[in-house]
């Protein structure tokens, strides 16, 4: 599943690498899913051509297309299964997030009469690991190179406290989970957080190198979440 996801959505800003423990999280112990929300699509081989998971209350927490597959009638199944679970639990409604640019699972949402909706104010993502998000961004910006440990004070129980991101002498920044999230994805000023004591920065002479740090990796670019993202 994780192998699919990381395929299927590795194009896309907002998305960090899926592992299997962080699916088990995510997906199987997220309050709200019963123990048949799991979803498989396979060929007639056994391979896996995507995977969905559907919460009790219709929300679809997590839904990928293998890239290299016959993506419409995947998801035109996924779709189908992710309806009937959802109307076998009783929803009065079915919910998925999909990326802007997925033509194909957009095509076959409204080929089954599904209905786009408006997202109502911007909600942080909180279950996504903040030190794998600095990993990801890092990659895409000019501070790649710059070496820093990004500590959780709140880890949740399927993250690492502490993700180590370059090689050398690092800079250790330290906040919760909401703090980490309002910097790279709200485009909060680092500065802030520092003053109000919410980020701590050590060594101490290299505060102003970790603020231009997180302020460099701030995501720009057109974010994608999914429902499972959201606690």
């Amino acid at each position: 599943m994780a192998d699919v996801f990381n395929r299927a959505h590795a194009h896309i800003a907002g998305t960090v690498i899926r592992s299997a423990e962080d699916i088990a999280w995510r997906c199987r112990r997220q309050p709200g899913m019963p123990d048949e929300g799991g979803i498989l699509v396979e060929d007639l081989a056994g391979s896996m051509l995507g995977y969905a998971f559907v919460k009790r209350n219709g929300d679809i927490t997590e839904f990928a297309v293998d890239p290299d597959g016959p993506r419409r009638g995947a998801a035109r199944a996924l779709v189908a299964a992710c309806e009937e679970r959802g109307s076998a639990t009783g929803a009065a409604r079915v919910r998925l997030n999909v990326p802007i640019d997925d033509d194909v699972v957009a095509r076959v949402l409204e080929d089954s009469g599904w209905v786009p909706l408006q997202t109502n104010g911007r909600r942080y993502v909180t279950s996504m690991d903040p030190g794998r998000l600095v990993r990801s961004l890092a990659a895409r910006s000019d501070a790649r190179s710059v070496p820093v440990e990004i500590v959780v004070s709140d880890p949740l129980p399927w993250q690492q406290n502490s993700t180590a991101v370059g090689d050398g002498p690092r800079i250790h920044l330290v906040a919760d989970q909401r703090t980490f999230n309002e910097i790279l994805l709200g485009g909060e000023s680092p500065w802030k957080a520092v003053v109000s004591r919410r980020l701590r920065i050590t060594p101490f002479a290299r505060t102003v190198s970790g603020a231009r740090y997180l302020k460099a990796v701030q995501t720009r670019a057109s974010w994608f979440h999914t429902l499972g993202d959201v606690l």
